[in-house]
């Protein structure tokens, strides 16, 4: 402010941090707290469209692209062979399943809203000598939609609040609780709190890191109650810590915390209700069982055609939803992890996910070996153990994780080409 007036920065950093945040307003239904006037696939075509554009935008501008040229060798080639992906499977899928251009493509948003790369990293290459200044802008995003859901939840589960009144989404209950659908923010705020907690060199801050991280993930495993985001976070914690050597004091503090950790957990139970989630029996068997049928059920698209799997489905007619959901329809691919993205595309999901996993585990390798900025390296361990954990049950590449796909990528990117040019000069 000056002379009395709000001076609004209109640098390309500025605009494109608006543009991104936006972005993950539309994503969460801005906080759950008002009811989105579209429904979940025209909101992430929605998401799709923006992403195109703004990438349409910053390639049109010259000098901006010049500047980030450097960054985007990879992305460029990987973008490039997603879109031929897609064009083939639009092609295959429109003419076997008796489609639109516009069905597919409506079920295959979240490859298309991969243009995003362009402009999150635009905006981690224009944010000055601070690397983790946007990282910080979505730990906190992430800590307030949790806040919010978790106050939701507390009111709906003790009887306070009706979920009906608001434009909430849930999931259904789970162990006499509801659960309410978070934003990607809230999902990997923890992990990077708890970066910034092996990072930070202030015990008081370090104290506030990792109290946030706790909390947020008991909140999360409160509302949300998904097994595998809390094996996934919990996995990402310690690899970052055990490939960070600190002083000894902070893995006493670290192994402590562990320890408590689990004591509390097999108090109430967790352990054994996790195991017993996992297995055909007990109050999640059907879960299981369902998984299982649906792993039967989609094997025989890809004997079929390895290539493209199954493909993508628009379940709007009677056909097309029994095809798309199996004979019980209860198959869905979501739940299958990285195997549910082979069921649904086939080969193609070698390009579509195990292509970037592999250039992101290169470069982790890269830092590892080089030891380049460690405060750096350690936020890439999280992101990295967490997509590779998380594979298993939830896929990256799923419409309501792919802004996840989209920040890791970015990022990795950024501190390798970033650290390789400090090391070249």
């Amino acid at each position: 402010m000056k002379d009395g007036i709000i001076r609004i920065k209109t640098d390309i950093y500025s605009n494109l941090v608006r543009f991104l945040v936006l972005i993950i307003l539309i994503e969460n239904n801005f906080f759950s707290i008002i009811q989105f006037p579209f429904d979940t696939i025209r909101k992430y075509l929605i998401i799709a469209v923006a992403s195109i554009i703004c990438f349409f935008w910053l390639s049109i501008n010259t000098r901006y692209r010049k500047e980030i040229k450097s960054f985007t060798k990879f992305i460029d080639i990987y973008i490039t062979m997603t879109m031929v992906c897609m064009a083939i499977h639009t092609i295959y899928a429109t003419i076997h399943y008796g489609q639109t251009v516009l069905d597919v493509v409506l079920m295959s948003t979240q490859f298309y809203i991969l243009f995003l790369i362009y402009t999150v990293l635009n905006i981690f290459v224009r944010q000055g000598g601070d690397s983790f200044r946007f990282i910080r802008i979505l730990a906190y995003f992430g800590l307030f939609h949790t806040i919010i859901i978790l106050i939701e939840a507390l009111l709906m589960n003790n009887g306070i609040y009706n979920f009906a009144l608001s434009g909430i989404q849930y999931l259904g209950y789970r162990n006499g609780n509801i659960r309410l659908i978070i934003s990607i923010t809230s999902i990997f705020s923890p992990i990077i709190f708890f970066a910034f907690f092996i990072n930070e060199k202030i015990k008081i801050k370090k104290i506030l890191y990792l109290v946030i991280a706790l909390f947020e993930i008991f909140s999360v495993t409160y509302f949300l109650q998904v097994r595998m985001i809390l094996i996934s976070t919990i996995s990402a914690m310690f690899f970052m810590w055990f490939f960070k050597r600190r002083p000894s004091n902070n893995r006493i503090i670290v192994v402590c915390t562990t320890i408590i950790l689990i004591i509390v957990s097999i108090k109430l139970g967790a352990f054994t209700k996790l195991i017993e989630s996992f297995s055909t029996s007990g109050e999640q068997g059907n879960s299981t069982i369902a998984r299982l049928n649906a792993i039967q059920y989609f094997t025989t698209y890809v004997k079929k055609n390895p290539l493209l799997g199954m493909s993508f489905i628009r379940p709007y007619t009677a056909r097309l939803r029994a095809i798309w959901s199996g004979p019980t329809g209860t198959a869905y691919f979501d739940d299958l992890g990285y195997l549910g993205l082979f069921f649904q595309t086939g080969l193609t999901s070698l390009i579509l996910f195990i292509l970037p996993m592999i250039r992101m585990l290169y470069i982790w390798i890269k830092l590892f070996k080089n030891n380049i900025n460690k405060e750096e390296f350690i936020l890439c361990t999280g992101f990295l153990a967490y997509l590779i954990t998380s594979s298993a049950s939830l896929a990256a590449t799923d419409k309501q994780r792919i802004l996840i796909f989209v920040i890791c990528i970015s990022w990795f990117e950024y501190v390798y080409i970033k650290r390789h040019k400090v090391k070249t000069n």
